[in-house]
């Protein structure tokens, strides 16, 4: 009875050992579960060794690669940092051994020096093999019943759980910070493409304001101001000059818009329209800077003349192909020099600036035709009268005379039905080049309708008004019109009638009325004369409307 109570009593002191290991098992769970560092882990195991096995020492080896190195000591001195293992001495031991193995079946000397003292290794295993091995130095017999042989291994099972977790943790930590870093590259990245993106739009957003303007100009002065102002807001640049051809037949371009230079600077700067460097600009078509000129035309004079005034970039303007002037670009205001963004800016300002420039001589021409008579080339009355309207208002804002003339061709209608009217408008035309030849640069000639013409004479008095018409009555007296003996006076003739402005007519419609009086009164005077105004008014009853029934 004494043998049987002493073995329920021993038993019963199992069964507790037990249950305190599997409560230190759960702890040793618990922990794992929430921590991601397996050293945390080994300490609670080598606890549980310790307190169950008399475990004293031990080393916990992971595999890396073809070695074993520490990852945890207890109780073994003069461990070296640097000390590791090979793994293939144990392979033909351990083979897919899972249980506890006495150290002492091993060969002697497979275990260096530092391990002496250990008893049991307990192999680690993952699913792709050995993944490390626990070294145990345990107290009194190394033999383990089947019991603690599992629970050693469980606790084996929790440190491979471990490792797993801590590289799956710090693997994921590691992808975590290259995600993050990627990341921050990426966003900065983004944020830098967003920003050039926000000025390309802005940029887009001006080229649409600016080809708006650019194309709505129609006066050749306005458009190379605009364009002047809009190429420094551009491109940052300190000055820009855009040379033009000089109109004097000779081809060349000389400075006629400039911003952030002085006139003394660049007044004197001439280009030669057939010159090498004009030629190579036109030939390449685009903006160009000055360090990719042909070295042979940089020995040119007026190249050098460029660079000393420190122009830095060169862009054609060109004309259905047709070279009309050179845009010339100084260094940027920042000191930067100029990027590829910048030379296709102004590519397109330039582009822009060739086809509002053929759009202004597209307007010109048009613009001419409308105030032009088709026949004789004079301008019709419909410019007439603007011109008239303009040049009243600015004779009385400076306190000027301003003179009209009327005149038409005396009998006209005879000669138009002897030889026809072809050849009537031949009589016509070279009266208006008569006309176009005697007046002054500052006079509008015009054509007032049939054989009418009428002469703008600003700042004319009355006196001069009477000079000019008799001259110009005698031009005509004396030009010889191809069969003028039809004419009853036996040539072409004219009749003149003139007003001036404010000593006979105070508005425009009193001025023409009182010219238009005075042409009549030469028509009732016999024709082939001139009669002004000048205050010595015909007799009452005569009026126009009387003189024309």
């Amino acid at each position: 009875m004494e043998d049987l109570g002493s073995q329920i009593e021993h038993l019963s002191e199992r069964v507790e050992d037990m249950e305190r290991m599997m409560e230190g098992i759960h702890r040793v769970s618990l922990e794992m579960v929430g921590s991601y560092k397996v050293k945390l882990t080994m300490e609670l195991v080598f606890g549980l060794l310790s307190e169950f096995y008399g475990c004293g020492k031990g080393i916990l080896l992971w595999r890396k690669g073809a070695s074993l190195v520490p990852a945890g000591v207890w109780g073994l001195r003069d461990m070296d940092e640097e000390w590791r293992m090979e793994v293939k001495g144990f392979c033909p031991y351990l083979r897919e051994k899972r249980e506890p193995l006495p150290i002492s079946h091993l060969p002697a000397g497979l275990l260096p020096p530092p391990l002496d003292g250990l008893h049991l290794l307990l192999p680690l295993r993952g699913k792709r093999g050995l993944v490390g091995m626990l070294l145990l130095g345990l107290e009194g017999e190394v033999a383990l019943e089947p019991t603690g042989e599992r629970m050693l291994q469980v606790l084996a099972n929790f440190l491979v759980l471990s490792l797993q977790k801590e590289r799956l943790y710090l693997k994921a930590t590691n992808l975590s910070r290259r995600f993050k870093t990627q990341l921050e590259l990426a966003t900065r990245e983004f944020r830098a493409l967003n920003k050039e993106l926000k000025k390309k739009i802005y940029n887009l957003h001006n080229l649409f304001q600016v080809s708006t303007n650019v194309y709505a100009i129609f006066d050749i002065n306005h458009l190379f101001n605009s364009l002047l102002l809009t190429i420094l807001g551009q491109l940052g640049a300190k000055s820009v000059t855009i040379f033009l051809a000089a109109g004097d037949g000779e081809g060349r371009l000389v400075p006629k818009f400039y911003k952030g230079i002085r006139e003394e600077e660049i007044s004197g700067l001439i280009l030669r329209r057939d010159g090498g460097f004009p030629r190579f600009i036109a030939g390449k078509g685009i903006p160009i800077q000055a360090s990719q000129i042909d070295e042979s035309l940089t020995k040119e004079k007026e190249f050098a003349q460029l660079r000393r005034l420190e122009f830095e970039l060169f862009a054609p303007l060109l004309v259905s192909g047709e070279l009309m002037g050179i845009l010339a670009l100084g260094e940027r205001v920042n000191g930067e020099p100029y990027h590829p963004e910048d030379l296709e800016m102004l590519a397109i300002l330039t582009n822009m600036a060739g086809v509002a420039i053929g759009n202004v001589k597209e307007y010109k021409k048009v613009e001419k035709l409308s105030y032009t008579d088709g026949m004789t080339d004079l301008h019709n009355y419909r410019y007439f009268s603007n011109r008239l309207e303009e040049e009243i208002i600015r004779a009385k804002r400076y306190d000027r005379p301003l003179s009209l003339i009327i005149l038409d061709v005396d009998y006209f209608k005879n000669y138009n039905d002897s030889l026809g009217h072809q050849q009537g408008d031949l009589a016509l035309r070279e009266l208006s080049e008569i006309l176009r030849k005697s007046v002054r640069k500052i006079d509008v000639v015009s054509r007032y309708g049939g054989e009418e013409f009428c002469v703008i004479m600003p700042e004319v008095k009355s006196a001069g008004c009477k000079k000019f018409m008799e001259r110009l009555r005698k031009k005509v007296e004396d030009h010889h019109f191809q069969g003028e003996e039809v004419q009853p006076q036996g040539q072409i003739t004219i009749s003149l009638g003139g007003a001036t402005f404010p000593q006979d007519a105070a508005t425009m419609d009193e001025l023409i009325y009182k010219a238009d009086f005075s042409l009549y009164e030469a028509k009732r005077r016999g024709r082939n004369c001139s009669v002004s105004y000048g205050g010595s008014r015909p007799p009452q009853e005569i009026t126009p409307a009387v003189l024309r029934g």
